[in-house]
């Protein structure tokens, strides 16, 4: 919808402030990279990642019982049909499991912002002691 309406969903901000923003959304966009570029190709960006099996699960919740209206729980597909193929591997093509393989996306972001500009953080690290991690964040 352009930036003029990006800027107004952001929070005031004043000049001594700054203005942290997320959704995981942007990194998995094909153009987001590129637009955010074109936005500000000195912005820092914070990448939180989680184990990839735990982050598969939290997809496939979110993405069964929260964007998929009319389906009650008894018709979910199990999890297991969803994320394996018939043979008992990995289905990377399952929404659920290659939202949670981050290397291609990385990769993408780094055609566009040096690597000095993405933090990548554990969010469990983050959970657990989150302290520490906020300060990195602070200092970075």
């Amino acid at each position: 919808m352009g930036i003029e309406w990006y800027r107004n969903e952001m929070p005031i901000s004043y000049e001594d402030q700054i203005t942290i923003e997320k959704s995981p959304q942007y990194f998995v966009r094909d153009q987001a990279p590129y637009r955010i570029f074109k936005y500000n190709s000195t912005i820092c960006l914070i990448l939180i990642v989680k184990e990839p099996v735990e982050r598969t699960l939290s997809e496939y919740a979110h993405h069964k019982l929260n964007w998929e209206p009319g389906i009650k729980k008894g018709e979910l597909i199990p999890f297991e049909k969803e994320v394996f193929n018939s043979s008992g591997g990995v289905n990377t093509q399952n929404v659920n499991v290659y939202k949670s393989i981050y290397w291609p996306y990385l990769q993408h972001y780094l055609e566009f912002f040096q690597r000095d500009q993405i933090l990548v953080v554990d969010g469990d690290e983050f959970v657990q002691y989150p302290l520490p991690v906020i300060q990195k964040v602070e200092k970075f």
